[in-house]
């Protein structure tokens, strides 16, 4: 009986932690893919061609 007692919160500390490993490497992933679309779309060769971005001196 005493067995139990101990294994209940072995088990719930066990799986608390392998959801939270779970959930630390999906988000990231996504703040490496948010990081790299961000670098894609919003690069310095992107904003050199467009005219808003660009002064005549």
């Amino acid at each position: 009986m005493l067995w139990l007692i101990y294994a209940i919160p072995a088990v719930l500390i066990a799986v608390t932690v392998f959801f939270d490993q779970k959930r630390k490497k999906e988000r990231a992933y996504h703040t490496t893919s948010a990081f790299e679309e961000m670098y894609r779309c919003s690069s310095a060769g992107d904003k050199a061609t467009d005219k808003r971005y660009s002064k005549n001196f």
